[in-house]
């Protein structure tokens, strides 16, 4: 991804002619080659989704126009213009296409960890029969939600609760 960076471009156009090029080629080694996937014990490939040749033509262009319109701007500027510009998308589909790839990926592996220990936490042995989705929202909760409830808060949460009808039926 850094390779899209405008901070690691060099300082002058005569030093641009092979930037960039062994990083897009791994890129494209990876992303242009159809892999192979096992689903329900059937083997299937999956299509490529960047063509390798038209990549490295595209990325000759287009480092010269980051270098040129996009110097002073962030890297996320540029993603969002390769993926966002309907003119950009035409005029580079495997770039557009590969920067809409490197957007999802994720950096670090943090987020994941986090995400693992507090669903550790909350679905026990105890709790081993929860349901996908009440695990999904308890863990965005947990996650994403306020480290401390302040106590009128949380009396408001009791207050709505108490509301709500009861799911089982007396007998």
């Amino acid at each position: 991804m850094s390779v899209f960076d405008p901070r690691n471009l060099p300082a002058r156009e005569e030093e641009l002619f092979n930037y960039g090029t062994d990083k897009i080629n791994m890129l494209t080694s990876f992303y242009g080659s159809p892999q192979k996937v096992i689903l329900d014990g059937q083997e299937a490939v999956s299509q490529r989704d960047i063509h390798h040749e038209e990549t490295a033509s595209e990325w000759k262009l287009f480092r010269r126009i980051i270098f040129k319109q996009y110097r002073d701007k962030s890297l996320q500027d540029v993603l969002l213009t390769l993926i966002g510009k309907d003119d950009m998308r035409a005029g580079f589909p495997n770039l557009s296409k590969l920067a809409e790839i490197l957007e999802v990926i994720p950096v670090t592996t943090a987020t994941v960890e986090r995400s693992f220990s507090s669903m550790k936490l909350i679905k026990t042995r105890l709790r081993s029969r929860m349901g996908e989705e009440t695990l999904e929202h308890t863990m965005r909760i947990c996650i994403e939600g306020p480290q401390q409830l302040s106590e009128q808060t949380l009396e408001h949460i009791i207050d709505e609760y108490r509301k709500i009808k009861r799911r089982k039926i007396v007998l």
